[in-house]
This record gives C-alpha cells, sequence and structure tokens, in this order.
C-alpha cells in the first residue's frame, strides 16, 4: 500500500469542509460541546459502518443499480434540509439544549449513513489502496486510520472553535451551509 499517497488523499478530504464538519459545528450550536462530542462519535460509527460495508462489496452493488445513487441523492438532501430547519428556529432553550444532546449522534449517524459523497468516497476511494488479493481485510485498516483521522480533526475543531462561531446570529450561516450542500447534491 502507498501510505503517503493515503495518507495525503485522506488530509485533503478531511480537511476539506463538508456535511461532518457542519454537523459538529450545527451540534455545538445547539446543544454544546457534549452535542458536539455526540457527532463526532455518530459520524465516526457512520464511517465505520460504510468501510465495512464496502469492505464487503457495496461498491459493486452500487455500480449495479444507479437508481440507489439517484434514490440515496434525494434522501441526503431532504436529510441536509431537515437540519437546516432545525438551525433556523429560535434560540436554543435548556430544553433543546437536551434534545439536541439526545439526538446529535443519531443525527451525524444518519447524516454519514445518507451522505452519498461519503459512500462514494468509501467505494471509490478505498478499493484502489488495497493489497491485491487481500479482499476485506485490506480494507479495514485504511478505513480505520481514516475514521480515527477524521474524529480527531472533528474533535480539534470543536474544541478550538471559539464560541462566538457558534452563537445564536451563526446559526443561519450553519443552516445556509446545509442547504448549499442539500442543494449541490440534488444538482449531483
Amino acid at each position: 500500500m502507498d501510505w503517503p499517497a493515503y495518507l495525503f488523499a485522506c488530509a485533503a478530504l478531511i480537511l476539506t469542509p463538508g456535511t461532518g464538519t457542519l454537523s459538529v459545528l450545527a451540534a455545538r450550536a445547539r446543544g454544546g460541546r457534549r452535542a458536539g462530542l455526540l457527532a463526532i462519535a455518530g459520524l465516526a460509527c457512520g464511517d465505520l459502518i460504510l468501510v465495512i460495508a464496502v469492505s464487503a462489496g457495496l461498491a459493486g452493488v452500487l455500480q449495479q443499480w444507479p437508481a440507489a445513487q439517484h434514490l440515496l441523492r434525494w434522501a441526503g438532501a431532504l436529510y441536509l434540509l431537515g437540519l437546516a430547519a432545525t438551525l433556523w428556529q429560535a434560540a436554543p432553550t435548556t430544553a433543546a439544549s437536551i434534545k439536541a444532546n439526545q439526538h446529535a449522534f443519531g443525527h451525524s449517524l444518519l447524516l454519514t449513513l445518507l451522505n452519498p459523497k461519503a459512500i462514494l468516497f468509501f467505494a471509490v476511494f478505498f478499493p484502489p489502496f488495497a493489497p491485491p488479493g487481500s479482499g476485506m481485510s485490506g480494507l479495514i485498516l485504511p478505513g480505520l486510520l481514516f475514521c480515527l483521522l477524521n474524529s480527531l480533526w472533528l474533535l480539534l475543531l470543536l474544541l478550538g472553535a471559539p464560541a462566538q462561531w457558534l452563537g445564536p446570529r451563526w446559526r443561519p450561516w450553519l443552516a445556509a451551509g446545509f442547504v448549499l450542500l442539500a442543494a449541490r447534491l440534488i444538482a449531483g
């Protein structure tokens, strides 16, 4: 395996802001750091599920059934729009913060599992880095490494983001980010 090329590609993807970054920042804006940590855990679990699914042959299924990609794109876009709607609501109360903590993990997990970009990334990106003939086991280590690096980056972002970035006045901007990502998914 070409580890330097793989690590460079991982870093390029991880450092490009996307749904995962927005999910963590939005969770923190709604429910504080605890919600942000739960969002990171949800994203990591979603990534692990995708790594295992791709290792078990999901890439082949998606290539044989293009309608699945189309459905996935629309489901992901609708979910992103739902998240945007929750951010456009009134400023969080204590009850809303508690609810955000309860749902941060599940929202981020679903966000990852319904994200066609993440699915296609794992389906297209990982197989070429697997040693020939290694099968499922050849994809697990690179997948776990990606999940770890992504989680560490999101944790640094969560802990280092100034509170003023995540105050009530920035919630509409985070919501707008989800709307733009949804539009990008729909446009293909």
